[in-house]
């Protein structure tokens, strides 16, 4: 169950990356959801540091063909994210969006690797599948809904063809190659016209907070991301994984009550949380998600 504490560790980091990103994306900073992809793609350059070391080796076709996959979907669904990101709250996008990705791994993983839950496990996948649903108050246009479904089954196919891609090579290569995907696609932005000069205007315009911060929460999203990528090695339940996404929600429910004085532009909904019923829903919503992290103990 080592696995189980990496996610657990990742989901807490991932909570801060959410607070960063939701000032990134405004319009005082990126803007723009294929300019932040872009960035999010390119500093995927960094595993290059790798090579040295011997643990890369080149790869064959099919390694090739499923880490495009991989790193399509990724970046994809990392753009319909943001773009959700800049239409409704990210207390509400972030919790919808964890909950779809959770729904979708499995079922993906059903198919292409004919995975399944035991009866515990598939227990804890529902409460922790329903308290993350919980978390979000629904507040949704229909556009910022779109965005969120397909950002979730996108990371859900993301998941699992990264699984496939361990099952294919190891795990050095798995993560190099998928990642230098990532490269790839961020790079083919560049061929949309459009999308090439808001990259270029923000490079040229953005501050060096705006730029510091980028690098800073990629670090710490990348830090986040590898622990999945060694938590989805070592455990077999993809969906299980997905599903405990709800975890990093708690953690932003507790930020919400800590920061909110000092942070106020990331915790909007607070000022509206005074209501009884608002404060039953989240309760209610946090016992579940962690109830069923507890049941994966039974």
């Amino acid at each position: 169950m080592f696995w189980l504490y990496l996610v657990v560790l990742a989901n807490l980091i991932s909570a801060i990356v959410i607070l960063i990103d939701t000032y990134l994306v405004g319009p005082r900073a990126i803007g723009k959801s294929e300019v932040y992809a872009f960035y999010i793609g390119l500093l995927s350059i960094v595993v290059l540091v790798m090579v040295p070391y011997g643990s890369v080796t080149l790869p064959g076709i099919n390694i090739i063909i499923i880490a495009l996959v991989v790193g399509l979907s990724y970046m994809a669904s990392i753009i319909a994210f943001y773009k959700a990101l800049q239409i409704s709250h990210p207390s509400d996008v972030a919790p919808a969006l964890g909950a779809v990705t959770a729904i979708s791994s499995y079922i993906f993983g059903y198919f292409f690797l004919a995975s399944t839950l035991s009866q515990s496990f598939f227990l804890a996948f529902v409460l922790l599948v329903t308290g993350t649903f919980l978390m979000s108050y629904f507040h949704f246009t229909k556009l910022s809904l779109l965005y969120i479904v397909a950002a979730g089954v996108l990371f859900g196919y993301s998941s699992v063809f990264l699984k496939i891609l361990f099952a294919e090579t190891s795990f050095a290569n798995a993560f190099f190659w998928s990642r230098i995907a990532n490269v790839f696609w961020a790079l083919t932005i560049l061929l949309i016209p459009v999308s090439a000069r808001a990259v270029l205007k923000n490079v040229r315009t953005a501050s060096r907070k705006t730029k510091s911060l980028v690098l800073v929460n990629k670090a710490l999203a990348g830090v986040a991301a590898f622990l999945i990528f060694i938590a989805l090695k070592l455990s077999s339940n993809i969906s299980l994984v997905n599903a405990l996404a709800g975890v990093q929600f708690v953690f932003l429910l507790l930020f919400a009550f800590i920061l909110p004085k000092k942070y106020p532009h990331y915790f909007e909904e607070t000022k509206t949380m005074r209501g009884k019923s608002r404060i039953l829903h989240r309760i209610v919503a946090t016992i579940l998600v962690i109830t069923g992290f507890f049941v994966l103990f039974l």
